[in-house]
């Protein structure tokens, strides 16, 4: 019998993270977090950089906080490399692909089977999550691009289905197509805020928690999200032309320092502050598309704007 079928003893901590062990991975008792991380890694050959000098706390809180420190606690703690069978541990779009429902509305709900949990289909809860998001995410990416039917109301459109999944099927939008730089005006602004506002229900629209919440808590929830995922978006997406620039997909830019064709009277500009807090992290940290789709989706989740009867 192989080491990682040996059970692990009742309330056995994780050795990464503390957390409650599931079993004998790669030669440790850890849980299944940790497992897929580290298999993940050594799949598909990532290497990571710790902001700290590698000194991170690595515990079942925060262990998704620092990757670097994350993976050199799990080989510490004697994870094996060797002990992973590529074979039956690859990481690949192909087999997700096929594991994976395209959408809530295309596909049924998935179901646990037992080749689920065989040896060759090693994907948990996690993977599909993340990879769903990031199906939403390009999705949504695609529709930012699109002629979108026009609305009178929020309601109106909490009340339709989702047009993410139509993304692929609308016509794109002419006033998005991208030509040279140019410097933003108030319409170009005032354009990409209706947008990102509108992306936010629709996108909204694609879980299946927010489609169960009561109509008012679902407008709470995105009247709530709704201006963060506009920035979220903006830096995210803002194709990189320096860190002292904001510029949206169809070419205009937003600058570090004021521009009066994009300030309002009596507010004080904060794209400065967008561009440092929000734009430069992003890249400094590498944030690719999954992670940003994950941050995003947990953000929006806000137990605060719900009634009480929602929370129950």
């Amino acid at each position: 019998m192989s080491t990682q079928r040996r059970k692990v003893p009742e309330n056995e901590p994780c050795a990464v993270c503390g957390d409650l062990a599931t079993g004998y991975h790669y030669g440790v008792a850890s849980c299944n977090g940790c497992k897929t991380f580290f298999r993940r890694t050594i799949v598909s050959e990532q290497t990571f950089v710790c902001q700290y000098d590698g000194g991170c706390d690595v515990n079942k809180n925060i262990r998704c906080a620092c990757r670097h420190c994350r993976f050199n606690k799990c080989v510490a703690v004697g994870m094996d490399p060797k002990a992973i069978q590529n074979d039956r541990d690859r990481i690949g779009p192909t087999k997700r692909s096929k594991t994976m429902p395209q959408s809530d509305c295309d596909s049924p709900p998935m179901k646990r089977s037992p080749s689920f949990d065989s040896p060759g289909a090693q994907l948990d809860a996690t993977d599909i999550i993340a990879e769903k998001l990031t199906h939403i995410e390009k999705l949504c990416n695609r529709l930012r691009m699109c002629s979108i039917p026009d609305i009178q109301s929020a309601m109106e459109a909490l009340t339709a289905p989702s047009l993410v999944y139509e993304a692929a099927t609308l016509p794109l939008d002419n006033y998005i197509t991208m030509r040279e730089l140019f410097p933003a005006s108030m319409k170009d602004i005032q354009f990409w805020n209706k947008r990102e506002m509108r992306l936010c229900l629709e996108w909204a629209k694609t879980f299946e928690a927010f489609n169960m919440l009561p109509q008012h808590d679902q407008f709470a929830l995105g009247r709530n999200f709704a201006f963060t995922f506009n920035l979220m978006n903006r830096a995210f997406y803002s194709l990189n032309h320096g860190p002292d620039k904001i510029v949206f997909l169809n070419g205009a830019y937003i600058l570090r320092q004021p521009q009066a064709e994009v300030r309002l009277p009596g507010c004080r500009p904060i794209y400065g502050r967008q561009m440092d807090e929000m734009m430069i992290p992003f890249r400094e940290m590498r944030i690719n598309i999954s992670e940003f789709a994950a941050f995003k989706a947990a953000s929006f989740f806000n137990p605060g704007q719900l009634s009480s009867s929602s929370c129950r």
